[in-house]
């Protein structure tokens, strides 16, 4: 394995990069930012030698230029094929080991372990245990949206709350919702954190 450090400024992101890119003060960006300012740089990026392309790490390197750093270890690697520098660019987004929820969850009921910038918020593991068996979660930061009332037998929709999806049954949804605003809450990211701890409370 070859390791240089690099002007960060040299450093360029590929077009082609398939990660999402990272605006400042989401919880996915703070999360990188914390982790960097808690433990160091300890992860480095990927760097191709052949045109200088980012192709591990793309938020990694957008936090780091936000915070003023100027040079950074790399790992370099010599890929002047396309068609190979783009697969070894999803690969290194793809490719990740699975969580064991159980030991996550153990781990993480260490205060002290916890006390420290992890990227996991209170409460999220117990969710993501009880959430399994659905579907990957997609994203979305948004208020769930309003369910159609079925024409034949009560179904079931869809509700996602930051990293999470999970289906409920129409009055179920509706009903929870009906409640929050009843309790004066009507902000979007509340209602959302409302039917988080409502989930995880049972």
């Amino acid at each position: 394995m070859k390791i240089e450090t690099l002007n960060i400024a040299d450093i360029r992101a590929s077009s082609f990069n398939p990660r999402i890119t990272l605006e400042k003060g989401s919880r996915e960006y703070e999360a990188i930012a914390a982790s960097i300012r808690e433990f160091g740089f300890v992860e480095p990026l990927v760097v191709n030698s052949h045109n200088m392309c980012c192709l591990g790490g793309h938020q990694r390197l957008s936090v780091l230029k936000d915070m003023g750093v100027e040079s950074v270890e790399c790992v370099m690697v010599e890929e002047p094929d396309q068609a190979r520098e783009k697969a070894l660019c999803v690969a290194l987004n793809r490719i990740k080991g699975e969580w064991d929820m159980d030991m996550l969850a153990a781990l993480l009921q260490d205060k002290a372990v916890f006390s420290l910038p992890t990227g996991f918020e209170e409460g999220e593991v117990d969710l993501e245990r009880m959430l399994e068996d659905v579907e990957p979660p997609e994203l979305s930061e948004e208020e769930p949206e309003e369910a159609e009332e079925p024409a034949g037998p009560e179904g079931t929709t869809v509700v996602k709350i930051g990293n999470f999806k999970f289906k409920i049954t129409i009055s179920e949804y509706q009903g929870m919702l009906n409640t929050i605003r009843d309790a004066g809450i009507f902000d979007s990211k509340a209602i959302s954190d409302e039917i988080k701890r409502r989930i995880l409370n049972g």
